[in-house]
Formats: structure tokens, C-alpha cells, sequence
């Protein structure tokens, strides 16, 4: 999917990720595995990113394939981690054109 719009800076749709990493780190936080599918977990996430990208006139592809097997995760720690990459990409392509790349 391709999208793009908008004007405001602002990536706070992810899950409070460092304090949730720093959980993990040192052990304040258990996994809670369970079976799911991993396109089902991030669609939220993916709809955020969307809705950001689009208001700040980013391009933003993704592809998910229909047929992923299920797997053990904790569905919260997989959400946070792909919030963090997809955040971490809207954030440099906004610097990147901020600097003038």
C-alpha cells in the first residue's frame, strides 16, 4: 500500500517502548506467548503508521503475506518492536528531508 499527506511532526503512536524494553531488560516484564498470527497482531500498528504517514506526505509500502504461518509471541512485545522499526523509518525519512536529502 502507498500513502502520503499532511504536515505535523508527531510519531506517538507507538507503546511506550523504552520503558517496556527496559522492562524486558531486566527482567520487571514476562513474555506471554501465545499462538496468533503475526498479521493480525501488527494491523493496528500498520493502521497507525498509515494515518502518520499519510498526514506527513511520507510514502509508506508494506506487505504483509496472507499465508504467514501462526506463531508464538508475546503479541504485545511484536507490536512494540515493529512500532519501534516503523517508527525509527518515519523519523529519518522526516530528518532526511528535513536536512535536505
Amino acid at each position: 500500500d502507498d500513502y502520503g499527506g499532511g504536515d505535523d511532526y508527531d510519531y506517538d503512536y507507538d507503546y511506550d517502548n523504552d520503558d517496556a524494553a527496559a522492562d524486558v531488560a531486566l527482567g520487571a516484564w514476562e513474555l506471554d506467548l501465545r499462538v496468533c498470527w503475526a498479521a493480525d497482531v501488527i494491523a493496528p500498528i500498520l493502521s497507525a503508521a498509515r494515518a502518520i504517514a499519510e498526514r506527513d506526505d511520507v510514502r509508506l509500502t508494506t506487505r504483509v503475506d496472507d499465508d504467514l504461518p501462526g506463531v508464538s509471541v508475546d503479541e504485545r512485545a511484536l507490536q512494540e518492536s515493529v512500532s519501534n522499526v516503523i517508527d525509527n523509518a518515519l523519523k529519518f525519512v522526516h530528518l532526511r528531508h528535513f536536512v535536505g536529502g
